[in-house]
C-alpha cells in the first residue's frame, strides 16, 4: 500500500514537472512572438532615452568602452568649464537619424510622411562626430551588446539606418529570450513568476532597442544561478561566485 502511494506521488510530481516545462515553453514562445509583432508594429524611438542608449551601443561596435569629454565652447548646460558632457564619436548618419526621430517622437515637430521618408532615407556616412550621451556612462558595457550586434550587422550589410535600427531591436529581443531560456535551464522558475514577462510593459521593452529587457533577463539569470547554488549541498567556489557577481 505504501509503495503504491509513493509511486502515485512520484508519478504526480513527474506530471507536474512536464506540465510546468510545457507552460514555461509556452510563455517564452509567447514573449518571442508578441515581441516580434510589437517590434515591427511599434514606431521607432518610443522607449525612454533610447537614442542615447543606441549611441552608446554604436560606440561599443567601435571598441569604445569608456565615454570621454572634449573641449567645448561657449558655456551651456552641455558645456561646463570648457569641457563637454561625456559622450563619444558616432556615425553622423546615425546621429542625424536619432535626432530626427527624437524630434518627431518628442512632439517638437509634427509627424508627417515627409519626415518619415526623410528618416528612412538616411544611410551610414562613415564620418564620425562627437555627441553627448552622459546618461549611459553608468552602465556596464556588456548591457549594450545586443544593440551593438544589430547596429554593427546593419552597417556591415549596408542597410539603411532605419533598417539597422529595427535589426538592433530584433537582436535585443533574441538576446533577451536566449538569456531567459538559459536561466530556466539553470533553475526552472514558477510559471506565475514567468507570467510577468507577458505584462504590457515587459513586452514593450522587449520590443524596443533600450537596455531594460536585456538587463532584466541578466538579473533573472543571476538569480537562477544563485538559487541553484543555494539548493545544493556543495559550497560555492570562488569562480562560481565571481561569475554571479
Amino acid at each position: 500500500m505504501n509503495s503504491t502511494i509513493r509511486h502515485l506521488e512520484k508519478l504526480t510530481s513527474m506530471q507536474a514537472g512536464v506540465y510546468g516545462k510545457q507552460l514555461q515553453r509556452s510563455i517564452i514562445l509567447g514573449c518571442l512572438l508578441l515581441g516580434c509583432m510589437l517590434s515591427i508594429m511599434m514606431p521607432p524611438m518610443k522607449s525612454f532615452d533610447e537614442a542615447d542608449h543606441l549611441r552608446r551601443a554604436y560606440l561599443l561596435t567601435r571598441g569604445k568602452i569608456v565615454l570621454n569629454t572634449i573641449h567645448c565652447e561657449p558655456e551651456s548646460r552641455f558645456c561646463q568649464k570648457g569641457r563637454s558632457m561625456s559622450g563619444g564619436r558616432v556615425d553622423s548618419g546615425l546621429n542625424d537619424y536619432l535626432i530626427l526621430r527624437n524630434e518627431i517622437v518628442g512632439g517638437m515637430h509634427k509627424e508627417t510622411l515627409d519626415k518619415q521618408e526623410e528618416a528612412s532615407r538616411l544611410r551610414w556616412s562613415g564620418k564620425r562626430i562627437f555627441f553627448e550621451a552622459p546618461g549611459t556612462g553608468f552602465y556596464f558595457p556588456i548591457i549594450y551588446l545586443p544593440q551593438a550586434v544589430g547596429l554593427g550587422m546593419g552597417e556591415i550589410l549596408g542597410l539603411s539606418i532605419e533598417h539597422s535600427y529595427y535589426l538592433s531591436r530584433l537582436s535585443n529581443l533574441l538576446f533577451t529570450i536566449g538569456t531567459l531560456v538559459l536561466a530556466l535551464r539553470i533553475f526552472p522558475g514558477r510559471p506565475a513568476v514567468l507570467a510577468f514577462l507577458l505584462i504590457p510593459m515587459s513586452l514593450f521593452q522587449s520590443a524596443a532597442a533600450s537596455i531594460d529587457a536585456f538587463s532584466t533577463a541578466l538579473a533573472v539569470l543571476v538569480l537562477s544561478a544563485f538559487v541553484r547554488l543555494s539548493h545544493t549541498s556543495q559550497i560555492a567556489t570562488i569562480k562560481q561566485m565571481t561569475l554571479i557577481s
